[in-house]
């Protein structure tokens, strides 16, 4: 199948291109590549066949001639709304809007779109939440990923699939890591600094699943049958990895013995949820899970010791947790050098 995949040189773009092509699946990667050099350790993907292209700027002509589109290119969480949420907009829903109808009139059949669970928002935790239940997105981010879904739903048709994946928070190893998400960024803490602040009491909720699993189920999508996958909006994840803040430190102290967890008072991030992730089992009972956290915060800490000892350093907490790995510092170097200006448009 000939794929076009958004996002390619992102942190979840990375690793799933890399399973396409080894599943012999011909893909072309677009990006405008704001991340493209946010690596940890080798990547070789200089020669995959690729767009140097903004979404924004996505025309019929440019789209001729893919079976499928898997779109995940976006401001890639909620905190990066804090940059404009003009941009946030523009580039997370004006774009895949525009994706979408460019995407139908070229006659690609299926479109396959990375939402997130973050548009459920601020349940109690106490509630599930499932694709036919409220939603309550507390973020522009939130808000362009529901408004995205919407869109792409009305453009249903005989010719056209569109499947939305409402994907739960994610975690693990990427040749382009992240370390703004919750279980890289607490084993990153605990490894260079042995503590780990934890907002409040710890009791909100945060569905999570690993980047290598979360591909899988981008791919078993891919491969689905329109019939079964059309129109479908999806919550991606395993309900028992339904995971309480205070508890993933906890399992982080207990793999990186000597941590030490300080309690702060709660700010900024109010969202709790707890998602039920019954329908994806039914849809595609082949989707399992092949890892855990346990597995991703072992896999990290042996990735940044293999990499101390190839290197001949010591990380510390600016290096794990500095521009290269955390998104919204990225951006904001890039404007801060004039590289990018203030539409997040290539300057040089």
């Amino acid at each position: 199948m000939k794929i076009l995949l958004t996002g390619d040189k992102g942190y979840i773009g990375t690793v799933l291109s890399a399973k396409l092509r080894r599943l012999g699946h011909f893909v072309i990667g677009m990006d405008t590549g704001l991340f493209a050099d946010c690596t940890m350790g080798d990547i070789k993907d200089e020669e995959l066949a690729h767009f140097d292209m903004d979404i924004r700027d996505v025309w019929v002509g440019s789209l001729k001639g893919f079976d499928a589109i898997i779109h995940l290119a976006a401001l890639s969480n909620d905190q990066m709304g804090d940059i404009e949420e003009r941009l946030t907009r523009e580039i997370n829903f004006d774009a895949t809007e525009n994706l979408a109808v460019c995407a139908k009139a070229a006659g690609i059949r299926k479109f396959i779109f990375a939402s997130s669970c973050s548009v459920y928002g601020d349940g109690s935790g106490e509630d599930w939440c499932s694709e036919d239940g409220k939603t309550n997105p507390l973020t522009a981010y939130a808000k362009s990923k529901l408004d995205s879904e919407k869109a792409l739903l009305s453009l249903k048709d005989e010719n056209f699939c569109p499947v939305i994946l409402r994907n739960a928070t994610v975690y693990g190893f990427s040749p382009r890591l992240r370390n703004d998400l919750v279980v890289n960024a607490m084993t990153s803490n605990a490894f260079t600094t042995e503590n780990l602040k934890v907002f409040g009491d710890g009791s909100l909720y945060r569905p999570l699943i690993h980047v290598d699993d979360l591909s899988n189920a981008f791919i078993i999508a891919l491969e689905s049958d329109e019939g079964i996958v059309s129109g479908e909006v999806i919550n991606v994840g395993f309900t028992k990895e339904n995971w309480q803040i205070g508890n993933i430190a906890n399992l982080v102290k207990s793999v990186l013995i000597g941590t030490e967890i300080e309690h702060v008072s709660q700010v900024g991030d109010t969202r709790n949820y707890r998602v039920n992730f019954d329908k994806i089992q039914t849809i595609f009972p082949n989707f399992i899970q092949t890892k855990t956290v346990e597995d991703s915060i072992l896999e990290l800490v042996e990735t940044f010791e293999r990499l101390e000892c190839v290197r001949e350093m010591n990380f510390t907490l600016d290096d794990l947790t500095g521009r290269r790995y955390v998104r919204l510092k990225q951006l904001k170097y890039l404007m801060g050098v004039g590289r990018l200006d203030n539409n997040l448009r290539w300057t040089i």
